[in-house]
């Protein structure tokens, strides 16, 4: 079974202030957030256009046989394969060494890549507020420990205010 990339979907959402150097889950509707997470999903696939300049994308992926699949990579023009081994269990698939998060719909007609855009509200040693903005592919699903490796990763000069954590669905759909 091959898939290709198809589109982008939010997901989930979840926005937590730090007290204490702690994430607090709060409404994900609260202050600056609210607005940005609506941006995030009006305008998921122009954004994931935007991130795929920087970072290598995966645009299709072959299931070979029920313990081995295929990754199509496009990185700045040039096309890699690379295969890894995987387990299924009913439409949950995880890789040996990789620790992303993929999955199949009920159907098996579309797989899924999670991707996590995680918003940061910053306040640096010399007192300017910034938004600082990553994406990565999930390792989680888990909205508090995503949040949580974000303030264990942080550098000490700076004060994170809120966390944004936003979760895509990177579909792909069934040759």
């Amino acid at each position: 079974m091959s898939y290709d990339y198809h589109s982008g979907m939010v997901r989930d959402q979840s926005v937590f202030a730090v007290v204490n150097g702690l994430p607090v889950k709060l409404n994900q509707n609260t202050g600056s957030f609210a607005s940005i997470h609506k941006l995030y999903k009006d305008t998921i696939n122009a954004i994931l256009d935007v991130i795929f300049e920087d970072i290598p994308k995966i645009t299709s992926f072959e299931l070979v046989s029920e313990s081995l699949m295929k990754s199509t990579v496009l990185d700045n023009g040039s096309i890699e394969i690379t295969e890894g081994a995987v387990t299924i269990s009913g439409t949950k698939i995880t890789g040996d060494g990789n620790d992303v998060v993929l999955r199949f719909s009920e159907n098996y007609s579309e797989l899924y890549l999670c991707g996590v855009i995680q918003t940061v509200k910053v306040s640096s040693t010399g007192g300017s507020t910034y938004y600082d903005e990553n994406f990565d592919y999930c390792t989680t699903i888990d909205a508090m420990k995503s949040a949580e490796d974000i303030l264990k990763s942080k550098p000490a000069s700076l004060r994170y205010d809120t966390i944004g954590i936003s979760f895509v669905d990177m579909i792909y759909r069934k040759r």
